[in-house]
């Protein structure tokens, strides 16, 4: 197993027969710590290098080599954690080596004495004393120096924070020969660097670089052989062209070299998409600290650099720097000069003409791309670039097709999320393909299925020139009418497919009128401009779909009827037709077919609204019928059926006053606590909560119901209050059938009416 992340948590075993290209640094510096005085003058070292370059696991190496070399007779090893968080002063760095000490060797006297220290030497001058004391006074007992093997050692600098502590600190390492320190640091930190500082030009500093590719493929070798892969070598060679892809997008950082592993061995889609992003995810926090500690100025410079070198793939100059970041040339030439010393930039000069300024760490330029970008594809275009270059044709082509089949699981089982993820790898193997017929086949698919899940946004960004003019009219067209592109890009496609300039503009005009007609409700515009259109002789669902809009809208239902038709014949599963074909059916009072139509709908797509609509209306017709039978049981199922469908059609605001009135009836000849219990029934948020009052206060004649009301809110509780108390005292049975027709119109009228929202709010879905 690879601990990416924590390289500690592997074994001893693990961690040398997996370590590459650094043993001759480890050599160095166990050579340095044998050639130490006895006395002042100790050298001490700081690795420099970016996360996951291997400082961690370059210090558990040096510390497995003192014990191999026969030097834990003379040092005794403290290696403190990758993090720690908790040292804030230099009392508290002594502790943690004076901890580190006592349980290591199990020294229960030593850690009494520790326990012992703060309460003792309260105040922090005197702890720091004390503390350092006790280290030296294990010195002496045990007859070892102690080597200090230290992660992340900046950190702990920028934690204490403090220039006596530090002054301090810089007197024990130079003049006490009691410890070695090596530590470890992301970049140059200030402390070492500048003039003015205590340890300024103290470390001897050791940087860690790229791995080669050669040191690549012994380090996957290696992971290979601890693995018990066999002839993995030979793997590796037919492999060979996806390793020098890894070189290029890894950086030759090792880490990222061990995440890609898989990918070498399985070839899996996945793998290398789920690895590189874990990894960038993983580093968020780590690169979010690194730029948040810069001065604005530095900030602002590298996250141009960062930005321009992403676009452009070049550096840029200190001109250009100056210019786009309105900094003076002076002002822009400092700044730059500390962000080189501190390791965030590197300057490459071209022969000594001019100096171009791009970022260190590839790895940053990468987690820049993906979290800067300005839209999706800038984000990650890095990993279309890793895909193409690592994958052939056919693999990007065999996985597009798996994860075709997993989308429609997905979006049959209403699972959108998991649906719109596969979508986005799909994607994303899709454009990395070298741009072929087997792409924009492809490409088509992908399309229909963010429109299915209603991705609008996600898909306006992938919809480029050259996607649009490989594909079918059809989805052009259906691109058009869910507003995912301007309808004058209809006319470059036509262009390209030979159609005469007459035939264009009339196209434009009638997409441009279709476009603005939905939107002002100019239903006789949109029906010359549809009509005008399918004069030409494209066959499209879409434009007869439009035809019938415009019909229904007009309230010419019949010939409506007849558009949808032929929508239908050419996509039998056209969701928007079958809802508005329903609806005219049932303003026709065809129920039957209404129905029909209403079921089919939403067996296509049960997201969307508009069937949703319409069912509500059988259902609240069931609700009334079976409320004057006296089935209340039945009553109060309906009810909640068709208020869940009115939620499902997204129109509740639209038609709450219309079920409010439905209730209020229903109020005036049914026991108040049914009508409650229906309201109940409903959960949160409750739209009828006026009504509940009334009937509340009606119940308990409790003044306090009605006095706390906010003024808005108490006119209509106090409104329906009045219209709840003109309840007849006994219902005349004989007038049932009388008033059951009535309500039944009045309930078919209102439904009627809302079982479509307004044509407006139906545009978001159309």
């Amino acid at each position: 197993m690879e601990f990416f992340y924590n390289p500690d948590l592997m074994s001893e075993a693990d961690i040398k027969a997996t370590f590459v290209a650094r043993q001759s640094l480890v050599d160095e510096l166990v050579n340095l710590i044998k050639r130490q005085p006895d006395g002042a003058g100790i050298q001490h070292v700081v690795i420099i290098a970016p996360r996951g370059m291997g400082k961690t696991t370059v210090l558990l190496v040096i510390q497995f080599a003192v014990k191999d070399k026969g030097l834990s007779e003379q040092w005794q090893v403290v290696r403190f954690p990758e993090e720690s968080y908790n040292i804030y002063d230099l009392s508290d760095f002594w502790l943690q080596i004076l901890q580190h000490l006592a349980t290591d060797t199990k020294d229960n006297e030593l850690q009494q004495q520790i326990e012992k220290l703060p309460s003792e030497y309260p105040n922090n001058e005197d702890l720091q004393e004390v503390a350092y004391a006790l280290i030296k006074d294990w010195r002496r007992k045990n007859k070892k120096r102690i080597l200090i093997l230290v992660d992340n050692f900046d950190q702990i600098l920028q934690q204490i924070n403090d220039e006596r502590d530090n002054a301090r600190l810089r007197d024990v390492l130079m003049n006490d020969g009691t410890i070695m320190l090596i530590g470890g640091a992301t970049t140059f930190f200030h402390e070492a660097r500048a003039y003015d500082q205590p340890l300024y030009n103290f470390f001897k500093i050791e940087n860690l670089n790229d791995l080669s590719f050669e040191q690549m493929e012994e380090l996957l070798i290696r992971r290979a052989e601890l693995d018990g892969r066999k002839d993995f070598d030979k793997v590796l060679e037919k492999q060979r062209p996806k390793l020098r892809a890894l070189e290029f997008f890894s950086g030759g950082n090792p880490r990222l070299v061990l995440m890609l592993y898989r990918v070498i061995t399985s070839t899996k889609m996945n793998d290398v998409m789920d690895g590189l992003e874990k990894l960038l995810d993983e580093v968020t926090p780590y690169y979010k600290a690194k730029v948040e500690a810069l001065p604005p100025q530095q900030r602002k410079i590298l996250d141009l650099i960062a930005r321009e070198s992403s676009r452009t793939n070049e550096g840029l100059t200190p001109g250009e720097i100056a210019k786009q970041t309105r900094l003076s040339p002076n002002q822009a030439s400092a700044q730059l000069k500390r962000l080189v010393e501190t390791g965030h930039i590197r300057a490459a000069n071209l022969r000594g003409r001019n100096t171009y300024y791009t970022l260190s760490e590839k790895l940053y330029a990468i987690w820049h791309q993906m979290r800067f970008g300005r839209n999706r594809r800038e984000k990650l275009q890095w990993l279309v670039n890793a895909l193409n270059a690592i994958f052939s044709l056919r693999e990007l082509s065999d996985a597009t097709s798996r994860l075709d089949t997993i989308f429609k699981e997905h979006f049959i089982k209403g699972q959108l999320k998991d649906a719109r993820d596969t979508l986005e790898h799909q994607l994303l193997l899709t454009e990395a393909m070298p741009f072929s017929a087997v792409r924009s086949q492809t490409m088509e698919k992908i399309i229909n299925h963010y429109l299915q899940i209603k991705e609008h946004s996600s898909l306006k960004e992938h919809l480029t020139q050259e996607t649009l003019e490989n594909l079918t009219f059809e989805t052009v067209a259906e691109l058009i009418n869910n507003k995912c592109i301007d309808p004058a890009e209809i006319i470059k496609i036509l262009e390209s497919r030979g159609i005469s300039q007459d035939e264009i503009n009339n196209f434009a005009a009638t997409f441009n009128s279709m476009a603005k007609n939905l939107e002002d409700d100019n239903y006789d515009g949109l029906l010359k401009k549809s009509e005008l259109a399918l004069k030409i002789g494209v066959k499209s669902s879409t434009l007869w779909f439009a035809n019938g809009y415009a019909l229904f809208n007009l309230k010419k239902y019949e010939k409506a009827i007849i558009s949808f038709n032929k929508a239908l014949e050419i996509k039998p599963d056209y969701y928007n037709a079958l809802a508005y074909r329903g609806n005219a059916f049932l303003f026709l009072n065809d129920y039957e077919n209404a129905l029909i139509d209403c079921n089919q709908a939403i067996s296509i797509d049960p997201k969307k609204a508009n069937a949703w609509g319409l069912k509500s209306f059988f259902l609240l017709k069931e609700f009334s019928e079976n409320l004057l039978d006296k089935k209340l049981d039945l009553a109060k199922q309906k009810w909640i059926e068709t208020f869940n469908s009115v939620r499902r059609a997204n129109f509740l605001e639209q038609v709450s006053e219309s079920l409010n009135q439905v209730l209020i009836n229903t109020a005036k000849v049914e026991d108040f606590d049914f009508v409650k219990d229906l309201i109940s029934a409903m959960g949160e948020p409750n739209p009828f909560f006026a009504l509940e009052r009334a009937i509340n206060y009606l119940q308990t004649k409790d003044e306090t119901l009605i006095e706390k009301l906010s003024p808005e809110v108490r006119g209509v509780v106090e409104e329906t209050i009045r219209f709840l108390q003109e309840k007849p005292a006994n219902e005349n049975q004989t007038s049932k059938k009388t008033n059951k027709q009535k309500r039944n119109g009045r309930v078919n009228k209102k439904a009627n009416q809302k079982s479509l929202p307004d044509s407006r709010a139906e545009k978001k879905t159309t």
